[in-house]
Parts: structure tokens; C-alpha cells; sequence
């Protein structure tokens, strides 16, 4: 049986994001047993012209969600703005883990033909649906997913590929 575009996304954007949650906590309790200001994490960037860590969560959720529901055919929820705490950030991702469990596999049933217009920098590009999950939104969120966890690595939290993964070992043959 062929793979379908809700296998391969819904499941893995999942498991990237609470795997971002996950690193979200280890990077606050770090930051609490340090007694140092967590906001100084939370406005953290790798280079000058990269995102902060609240802005690499911002698009990774943002990616998961827009992709879905685009995909799913369903308008997409207000995520909001740019989270400026631990629990902002922390709550952006349990709605998006919310609204992607609501969405039920057939509802993203013949989106992988299905022709998709996105704004980006450069102009307006298309793509059968597809291409836009496995050559744009997938690369997208774990671009972002894994800048995040670079970034509370850097800050000095003590984080393993393990974190990353999230509930990858979940689905292990027993």
C-alpha cells in the first residue's frame, strides 16, 4: 500500500514537535537550575541573521500547520504572533499537536495532485501537493525544529539526538 500524505506528515510533525517541547523543557529547567533569565534562551539565535529560538518554534509549528491544512483542504488556526515566553511557545505547539490530531486521513486524500500555490520570498511558487510536502514543508520544519534544538544545545542544556526524536522509539517493533 502506497504511503499517503497524511502517513507522511501528520505522524512525523507530530513526533518533531512534542520532540521540540521536549527540548523546550530540558532548556527551561536548565536555565532555572542556572538561576539565569530564561528569556535570554527564548530571544537566542545561532548567527546574527538567523531566527531567535522563539521564532525557529513559531515556524516549525507554523510549517506543520499550514502544510496540513492545505493538504487537508480546512482553514488553518490563528497560531498568533511570536511567542515571548516558555509557556507561549510551550501552548503554540499544543494547539498545533491539537488542531493536527483533529484532522482525519481522508481529509488529505487526493492532495498529493492537487496543485498548491505558496508566497515566498521570490514570488509565488506551485507545486502538486507531493512536491510541496516532501521538497518544501518537510525540509521546512525540520530545518526549524533542528535550528531550536541547536540553539538550547548551545545555551549549554544537556540534550541527546533522543530529545530530537521525540516518541520515535514509540513505534518500535516489540
Amino acid at each position: 500500500m502506497p504511503l499517503t500524505m497524511y502517513q507522511a506528515s501528520v505522524p512525523l510533525f507530530t513526533q518533531t514537535l512534542s520532540g521540540i517541547s521536549t527540548i523546550l523543557d530540558k532548556g527551561g529547567a536548565h536555565y532555572a537550575d542556572k538561576e539565569w533569565d530564561v528569556a535570554g534562551l527564548i530571544s537566542m539565535r545561532l548567527a546574527p541573521d538567523m531566527m531567535t529560538l522563539a521564532e525557529q518554534v513559531q515556524m516549525a509549528c507554523h510549517h506543520s500547520v499550514v502544510g496540513v491544512s492545505r493538504f487537508a483542504d480546512i482553514d488553518q488556526p490563528d497560531l498568533g504572533p511570536t511567542d515571548t515566553d516558555m509557556a507561549g511557545m510551550k501552548a503554540r505547539i499544543a494547539a498545533s499537536l491539537a488542531f493536527m490530531a483533529g484532522v482525519k486521513p481522508e481529509q488529505m486524500d487526493g492532495s498529493e495532485t492537487r496543485r498548491a500555490e505558496i508566497q515566498i520570498r521570490i514570488g509565488p511558487v506551485a507545486f502538486a501537493g507531493q512536491d510541496l510536502l516532501l521538497h518544501f514543508t518537510i525540509p521546512q520544519v525540520l530545518f526549524h525544529a533542528t535550528t531550536a534544538y541547536d540553539i538550547v544545545r548551545h545555551a549549554g542544556t544537556d540534550l541527546a539526538k533522543v530529545d530530537f526524536l521525540g516518541d520515535a522509539f514509540s513505534r518500535k517493533i516489540a
